[in-house]
């Protein structure tokens, strides 16, 4: 069993206006995404949990523009994504953020063998990143693939009502929901 967990959570298109005027701790300029506010809620309860269990855990966004954001760390709106850009863009957006997660985990000492990640963020984010956090030895997560069907929209709430359904497991005790076999993207 893993003795840490990272989660990476995207980020969205909704953001706070305040930070129009001046930059807000990064958890909370997403907040006006329901998708961002459930897996805030989920990822920090379930951190809570892991602790409980004598499990590290710690979470960051990933951000088209920041790559890998402290949840902590102040940030200024903007208006940047990852959906409309090439596959070379998205790759390259990757290999940085690989390369900053790798650092902070070499930093705190974590063992990448002891260390699982999962990212619940949409193909866009994860689809180049996954392979390359692989190659470094982590275990990565990827639930979000299962949940298809329909449109954005329609995947947006799926992925928002699963969440919420975790949280309440999370919630009762049951830290780990990501480790079915399904959800494994390493294989």
């Amino acid at each position: 069993m893993s003795k840490h967990a990272v989660f990476l959570v995207t980020c969205t298109k909704a953001k706070d206006q305040r930070s129009k005027i001046k930059p807000v701790p990064a958890k909370e300029l997403y907040l006006p995404s329901n998708l961002f506010a459930t897996a805030r809620r989920l990822v920090e309860t379930t951190i809570v949990c892991l602790k409980n269990e004598g499990i590290d855990g710690e979470w960051f966004i990933i951000s088209a523009k920041h790559h890998l954001l402290p949840p902590d760390q102040p940030v200024s709106y903007y208006d940047k994504t990852l959906l409309n850009k090439s596959p070379a863009y998205r790759r390259k957006w990757s290999e940085i953020v690989a390369g900053q997660l790798q650092q902070w985990l070499q930093r705190i000492g974590w063992d990448f063998g002891d260390t699982e990640v999962v990212i619940l963020a949409g193909r866009a984010y994860s689809e180049f990143l996954i392979p390359l956090l692989c190659s470094l030895g982590l275990t990565v997560y990827d639930p979000f693939s299962a949940i298809t069907g329909g449109g954005p929209g329609a995947i947006r709430q799926k992925r928002i009502t699963w969440m919420g359904r975790l949280l309440q497991a999370v919630q009762a005790g049951q830290c780990r929901w990501w480790q079915e076999v399904k959800y494994e993207a390493c294989q």
